[in-house]
């Protein structure tokens, strides 16, 4: 029986052309970190194979993905460890091949300057601990905040084609550590003070990551084929069904070319279809 149970490893983001390490953590029952004898790992899509490695000990895979690799999110990794006794756990993990890899920005001295008691050297610090410690904890919530972000993005879809300069993400994981810093302050201390200025920099943090300027590059035309068919698609749950019907009309129309449906079509299409 597999010793493994816990696998600690996100969706991975490998980037195209360039080399990505792919770290995954193995813990058993007791949260202890478990290093296999051997791996063996493949990155496949819908379509088959793209390449397969294999090695040992510390599951650390650095693979540099062909730049003739499709982009896409609908990637996956598919690992087998091995155990000294033979023993094999299969594990699959989401992963993206990805047109740009994001890089944090932020170092400990940015959150000081949004909050100066944070400082190492601060008469009254914020953080009641050796200023080790303080630094330490700091560097921890960065990490988090970076991981949520990174999170956030591949979630709303299409992270294989995003677009964006790295600094364009510094205000948003500025606030989101000074959030998850605090909240985490407010739960050992149990003090409110913490609780409403990390509340405070969480609604910062969604609006500062609303604006961020997120882009794809260019379309070619069997993406925009498919965008076009994807708009054409509506949805009787959605709506009642004169308004499904009026939708479809006004769609068609837009492919035609046509600006503007003459007046009274959709309430025909309407009638028609309640008759009907």
């Amino acid at each position: 029986m597999s010793s493994i149970v816990t696998i600690d490893s996100r969706p991975a983001l490998l980037v195209r052309g360039h080399e990505t390490t792919t770290t995954i953590g193995l813990y058993d029952a007791s949260d202890v970190a478990v290093v296999p004898a051997s791996w063996t790992v493949a990155l496949k899509s819908d379509t088959g194979t793209v390449l397969t490695d294999s090695g040992s000990g510390a599951v650390t895979w650095p693979e540099t993905i062909a730049a003739t690799v499709a982009l896409g999110d609908a990637y996956r990794l598919e690992w087998v460890f091995t155990e000294a006794d033979g023993t094999t756990t299969p594990h699959t993990q989401a992963a993206s091949v990805c047109l740009r890899r994001l890089y944090p920005v932020i170092r400990v001295q940015d959150l000081v300057d949004r909050v100066p008691r944070l400082s190492l050297t601060a008469t009254e610090p914020l953080l009641a601990v050796a200023a080790a410690d303080s630094k330490a904890m700091m560097l921890a919530a960065m990490s988090t905040a970076w991981d949520d972000i990174e999170d956030y993005l591949r979630n709303k879809g299409n992270r294989s084609h995003l677009v964006i300069d790295s600094h364009s993400l510094k205000m948003p994981h500025v606030l989101h550590t000074l959030d998850v810093l605090l909240h985490g302050v407010a739960s050992s201390l149990g003090g409110g003070q913490y609780l409403d200025m990390s509340r405070d920099f969480r609604d910062q943090y969604h609006a500062a990551l609303r604006d961020s300027p997120c882009s794809m590059p260019p379309l070619t035309a069997r993406h925009r084929a498919a965008v076009v068919r994807r708009r054409c698609r509506f949805s009787r749950v959605a709506r009642g069904p004169s308004e499904t019907v009026a939708t479809g009309i006004r769609m068609t129309c837009r492919r035609r070319g046509t600006r503007r449906d003459p007046a009274g079509v959709h309430r025909a299409a309407a009638a028609r279809y309640r008759a009907g």
